[in-house]
């Protein structure tokens, strides 16, 4: 694991103007493998993606990035190790779609394992490329956070985000979760069903709750995470316009509850690979991947589904953010 600093500054530039004007930026080229891996023991497969580092001197990047043999390795052997039993699955490629962008979509390869992965485990990545150099990441997978309000399991428990004298309340999701989770996300998704003349499409609004950082990693029980109800219908409107279309709202299981959650090495990878602003900037590199660069890290998934009460389904037809929405009974 290592950690370097890069400043970059206004001050900075402004000696590099100054000085001597041929700057040559380009050094030896040293091959190494991209990694991002993430093992979800609640995931029948686990997915990595391994690509290289290139450079080329006088070359430009962006048209660099369209050609795939630039940044894709020919022939690579890559492991996935058991650590406690010394198992070696080798990961087969397969090749899956992108989005098109700065880098060739044409040949997106990802390495894959369809073999089970255990709670607590510690595996390791091994990645041989053709010219002898081996990488290597490690991590221990994380178990899942547990959502216990609205309860899910014995019964479905319905979200109330307005009460009877009309106002917007708060709403508790419990959830309880392992010290190894050092972050975690919850969103709800409202799913309903729009009808128009063309037939009947199953749609859903994604609708963000919170964000939970566990700085000190310690475990969570029956930890509550406030969510205001107001913010619920404000967010639908946002994203739906008053187009007269009907939107049915299920009686039962209109609303997915999804809790995405991460370790250490992820959460610290993923902070400092997100947006910077600012003039003077202190902009810490992070890998955990021995020769290579990247991340190779545990998350997990948990779902549940639940409904709102009457009353908040009322809100959701006729109040005052989401009225015209055209969302009905079915």
């Amino acid at each position: 694991m290592r950690i370097r600093f890069l400043i970059l500054s206004i001050a900075s530039l402004l000696v590099f103007s100054a000085c001597e004007n041929d700057i040559d930026l380009t050094g030896e080229y040293i091959e190494a493998p991209v990694v991002l891996g993430l093992l979800n023991y609640n995931s029948d497969t686990q997915f990595v993606r391994i690509s290289k580092t290139f450079l080329e001197k006088g070359g430009n990047a962006i048209e660099l990035a369209k050609d795939p043999q630039q940044f894709l390795y020919d022939t690579l052997t890559a492991y996935l190790v058991e650590k406690s039993t010394n198992e070696h699955d080798t990961l087969k490629t397969i090749l899956v779609n992108k989005e098109e962008g700065v880098f060739n979509s044409d040949k997106n390869v990802l390495y894959y394992s369809i073999k089970p992965i255990r709670i607590g485990e510690s595996y390791d990545l091994i990645i041989e490329t053709p010219t002898g150099l081996v990488a290597k990441g490690s991590t221990k997978t994380i178990d899942t956070v547990a959502i216990n309000r609205p309860e899910l399991q014995t019964r479905v428990q319905d979200i109330s985000l307005k009460n009877f004298n009309d106002l917007f309340v708060e709403y508790n999701f419990r959830v309880s979760y392992p010290a190894e989770v050092a972050q975690f996300q919850i969103k709800m998704f409202l799913m309903f069903t729009e009808v128009t003349s063309e037939g009947r499409v199953k749609k859903e609004i994604e609708i963000p709750v919170k964000e939970v950082n566990n700085q000190e990693l310690q475990q969570g029980i029956q930890e509550d995470v406030i969510y205001q109800g107001e913010q619920f219908y404000r967010t639908i409107a946002r994203q739906l316009p008053k187009d007269g279309i009907r939107r049915e709202v299920a009686l039962q299981k209109s609303i997915r509850i999804e809790i995405y959650a991460a370790d250490k090495d992820y959460r610290f990878y993923s902070n400092i690979n997100g947006p910077i602003s600012g003039l003077n900037q202190v902009r810490p590199e992070y890998s955990n991947v021995e020769n290579g660069i990247g991340v190779f890290a545990s998350r997990t998934y948990s779902v549940g589904y639940t409904q709102l009460n009457q009353i908040s389904r009322n809100e959701l037809f006729h109040g005052e953010y989401t009225s015209g929405r055209g969302f009905v009974d079915p």
